[in-house]
């Protein structure tokens, strides 16, 4: 039960320093994060998809 405490508290914390980075920096990531989901959709490691899903996730990227 710990650990998923301390992973919902790591969540929590990337998630206010996520809600922190605003103007071009957080244009680039969003749109580098797209592509790096595209390209991995391509790979047929399903690690890779589950990694760019994560990271989407955490950066609020929206589909398509």
């Amino acid at each position: 039960m710990d650990k998923w405490i301390k992973l919902l508290n790591f969540v929590g914390i990337l998630d206010d320093v996520v809600n922190s980075i605003s103007g071009e920096l957080r244009k680039a990531l969003v749109e580098g994060l797209k592509k790096a989901r595209e390209a991995a959709k391509l790979t047929d490691n399903k690690f890779d998809d589950i990694l760019m899903g994560f990271l989407c996730f955490i950066f609020n990227v929206p589909e398509g």
